[in-house]
């Protein structure tokens, strides 16, 4: 605890310099100590403070300088308060050293706690007989923590929450790991164990029995589509609003008609008549194929986005991953 307090002062100290002299003035030789710092924090057990250090780097390198100065503030946000919260939370702990984990927020994590299933099942978050289906799923490297991310979204049947797996196949083992893949059937689980979180929590279980979706199923999925955009908007502003949540929520919205206006720009419209703009903020681009699916499979129907509050324009976007119609799942991303 008490080398990482120490490497949390060294972390915000690197900062304080780079906002005080500004990015403006970055040359190789900050680039240098950037990198310098990266290493240092493995020494004091920060491996959540050393992947975001390297992201940073890597954000100051793009050659777009306005994008990557845009991109650094916000990532210089999120740094300071892994830093504030940390701080906070190791110094509660070394004063009481029987303090339990933290388990309703992302801190843990933050500082480089690799949950156990035991840890999870003695905070009670698990649930027994679970059923969940796959709406979506990514695999894609990231750089910053020099991992494979292979992450599946799912909905679990009793509450319609939108549940995430994340499997981290690190680069140099890659090769003697598997690598997850789609997953089209229902999935009986006897244990779900959830991780702390807000929206999309991370879950794990360890043996399931599959079954295939019919369209009974469809009928339950329509069901928990959010119907009202300005009570998911705000739901998902509150969670954009904490610089360590997720900052690509994922929310399952009803669609009652989706329009293109004279710019080619796509966006989905409720009941009540408000929109939200479809654009592709992660990754592999989704919105281009929409032009390729026939009327009828466009509006009356639920749509699994990613939303994302773009730092360049100030406006929220959200990415279609999942068209769900009465008869089938549409993945658009898989």
């Amino acid at each position: 605890i008490n080398a990482q307090l120490e490497g949390l002062d060294v972390l915000e100290k690197l900062i304080h310099s780079l906002i005080r002299n500004g990015l403006g003035t970055l040359d190789k030789k900050e680039q240098k100590l950037i990198q310098e710092h990266v290493k240092q924090m493995g020494n004091y057990y920060l491996s959540g403070a050393q992947s975001e250090l390297r992201r940073l780097a890597l954000v100051l390198s793009d050659k777009d300088q306005e994008k990557a100065y845009t991109y650094a503030v916000e990532q210089l946000a999120v740094m300071n308060a892994m830093i504030k919260k940390g701080r906070q939370y190791l110094t509660s702990k070394l004063e009481d050293p029987e303090m339990a984990l933290d388990h309703e927020s992302t801190i843990e994590e933050w500082l480089g706690h690799a949950w156990q299933l035991t840890e999870l099942q003695s905070f009670g978050l698990v649930s027994e007989q679970a059923e969940l289906i796959q709406l979506s799923f990514l695999s894609y490297a990231d750089d910053a923590r020099l991992e494979h991310v292979d992450t599946g979204y799912w909905i679990q049947k009793d509450s319609g929450e939108i549940h995430r797996t994340i499997q981290y196949r690190p680069y140099k083992a890659a090769k003697l790991m598997r690598e997850e893949d789609s997953f089209i059937d229902k999935a009986r689980v006897p244990v779900l164990y959830r991780y702390p979180g807000d929206m999309n929590r991370r879950v794990r279980f360890e043996e399931m029995a599959s079954t295939p979706v019919t369209e009974e199923d469809m009928v339950w999925i329509h069901e928990y589509a959010a119907g009202s955009y300005a009570d998911a908007i705000k739901k998902v502003k509150n969670q954009l609003k904490n610089p360590l949540a997720d900052s690509h929520p994922v929310m399952l919205l009803h669609v009652s008609r989706i329009s293109r206006n004279a710019e080619g720009q796509y966006a989905i419209t409720d009941e009540a008549g408000q929109s939200v703009a479809l654009g592709d903020v992660f990754l592999q681009p989704t919105v281009p194929m929409l032009r390729y699916l026939p009327e009828e499979k466009l509006s009356g129907v639920s749509m699994l986005v990613m939303f994302e509050h773009c730092l360049t324009t100030g406006r929220l976007l959200a990415q279609p991953l999942t068209i769900i119609t009465n008869h089938e799942i549409i993945r658009l991303l898989y």
